[in-house]
């Protein structure tokens, strides 16, 4: 199916969104309190929808709303016992809570993720190596066809022993975060090795900014194909970069609106992304705030697949934290993903020296000892025992010149 609507005339894939926005909207109508009203109060009649920008007449939904009115949010059609509590801090750190529908919502997004793999070259049962997400005790462990290394244990000292296990592994595939495999390609172009790698394909990135010039290293460094991906928990967009470089906007994923900051729809120049999710029918997103931005404008692609595409996303910062024997920590693995940040209001790592954190944190109510403890317990765990964490409750998350919040701010020279 997704081979082929990647290949839909433009007004055969407008066809499939609108059939699509009509299927969610009238779920989301009939079955949560939060629709049923917000619909009513903007005459706004799901059965009756002609085109997407219909959608419009529809406020943002906003991460402090799904916070404070989740029960609302959540589908009724859905048992209890098959919700999936998800917990993520997001981009901008910001604490959030929501649902999905346990071997299902996933399940979708991952066959719309497969579509990116085989544009890769990339088959399922192919031997892959995997440098993130998960929390390990050392730096690797096998599973099948998987090799698993430890993004947080990664540091330049030990780059040789991970091109080895990969050598020895031979992978068709890499996942990594760009800030991992960016070190490894570092410390190959520093040094001049060349690692035998003779079936590797594709590496995959994900989680984190980055830029074409560091793309381009590890292009060089690999010798494979480099792809690019965006995607948030809430399965609400994907984006991603095929076999020609361009950046395609997945549309029979969801609806996503690239906004301006006066809330206007652009075709060029930096936007907002706005979503509508097709895959969560568990709690609803519709004209959802991601708080990540991309850089419209960009062409069609010559590959020939009819998605929209844009430049560049540059919502997400490849931000990091140094660990005591310089392991660069990701945002993406130190994300909020636990209930011990639950009833935050705003969340921000502050680093003065490697190894060592100050968790900077604006609550809604004062704070328990027991939930201090555990958010620290937490972040150190996540960090792998490599950073050593304090917690400090404050009024305001400092901003940047421009006004910006940091999700992780460093301020030593390295």
């Amino acid at each position: 199916m997704l081979s082929k609507s990647e290949h839909y005339t433009k007004d055969k894939l407008e066809d499939l969104r609108l059939r699509r926005l009509r299927e969610v909207s009238l779920a989301a109508y009939h079955n949560t309190r939060y629709y049923k009203w917000l619909f009513d109060q903007c005459n706004f009649d799901p059965a009756t929808i002609k085109y997407v920008s219909d959608i419009r007449v529809l406020p943002i939904l906003t991460k402090e709303i799904v916070q404070s009115r989740l029960a609302d949010l959540v589908s009724k059609a859905v048992p209890p016992s098959s919700l999936e509590s998800i917990s993520t801090g997001g981009s901008t750190g910001i604490p959030l809570q929501f649902f999905i529908e346990k071997n299902v919502t996933y399940e979708k997004t991952l066959a719309y993720e497969w579509r990116q793999y085989n544009w890769g070259g990339v088959a399922y049962f192919d031997r892959r190596v995997r440098i993130r997400g998960l929390v390990l005790d050392n730096i690797y462990k096998k599973a099948g066809h998987n090799l698993y290394l430890s993004a947080l244990h990664l540091t330049r000292s030990n780059v040789e022993d991970y091109i080895h296990l990969m050598e020895e592994f031979s992978p068709v595939y890499i996942e990594a975060y760009p800030s991992s495999i960016i070190l490894i390609s570092q410390w190959l172009l520093d040094t001049g090795y060349v690692p035998h790698l003779p079936h590797l394909k594709s590496v995959f990135l994900s989680s984190e900014t980055v830029s074409e010039a560091e793309q381009n290293l590890i292009r060089k460094c690999f010798r494979c194909l480099v792809l690019n991906k965006y995607g948030n928990s809430e399965q609400a967009t994907i984006i991603g970069q095929c076999e020609r470089g361009a950046m395609h906007d997945f549309e029979e994923y969801s609806l996503t609106e690239f906004l301006d900051e006066n809330g206007l729809e652009v075709n060029q120049g930096e936007s907002e992304l706005i979503s509508t999710s097709f895959v969560n029918f568990a709690t609803f997103f519709i004209r959802y705030r991601t708080g990540d931005l991309v850089d419209a404008g960009s062409p069609s692609c010559d590959c020939g697949r009819s998605h929209r595409t844009v430049n560049r996303i540059i919502g997400r910062s490849q931000d990091y934290l140094i660990g005591k024997h310089g392991e660069h920590i990701s945002v993406a693995a130190i994300n909020s993903h636990s209930d011990a940040f639950n009833g935050l209001l705003e969340i921000q790592y502050v680093q003065d020296q490697p190894g060592q954190a100050v968790i900077k944190v604006v609550a809604s109510n004062a704070l328990r000892v027991a939930q201090k403890n555990k958010m620290v317990e937490e972040a150190t765990y996540r960090a792998a025992g490599n950073v050593q964490f304090s917690l400090q409750e404050v009024d305001a998350i400092e901003k940047s010149s421009r006004g910006k919040k940091k999700f992780i701010l460093r301020r030593m020279n390295e």
